[in-house]
């Protein structure tokens, strides 16, 4: 049989003037997956609109990449081809994923021993 509790001195009886500090609580966000959110991204729909004018002009660059770099093959053998479809042909439908995930993609530049982008 458990034996029966005594109530805490209150501060007044045990001497004590100081109240007592709270504890901080540490609340750590994750996503649907368990992994920590560093950034939260909310989507304005303005963006949709640069969005769109800048798949154009991807669009633009790309053809004139690929007139490029048809002329400047030589060995169609020896250039490598992907078993996939990139994932960035289609900008506004990987846009448009990244939304329905509620994703966001932060843009890195990548060199030889040096990578730079904004702090995620």
């Amino acid at each position: 049989m458990p034996l029966p509790r005594e109530p805490l001195p209150s501060a007044e009886e045990s001497g004590r003037t100081e109240p007592r500090r709270k504890r901080r609580k540490q609340v750590a966000f994750a996503d649907s997956r368990g992994l920590a959110l560093t950034t939260v991204h909310v989507f304005d729909e303005s963006e949709d609109d640069l969005l769109a004018e800048l798949q154009f002009q991807l669009t633009e660059i790309e053809d004139a990449a690929a007139k490029q770099s048809l002329q400047e093959v030589k060995e169609p053998a020896s250039s490598l081809v992907l078993g996939f479809t990139p994932p960035a042909v289609n900008y506004l439908d990987l846009r448009n994923r990244l939304k329905a995930q509620q994703c966001f993609l932060l843009p890195q530049r990548h060199q030889p021993q040096v990578c730079s982008g904004p702090p995620g």
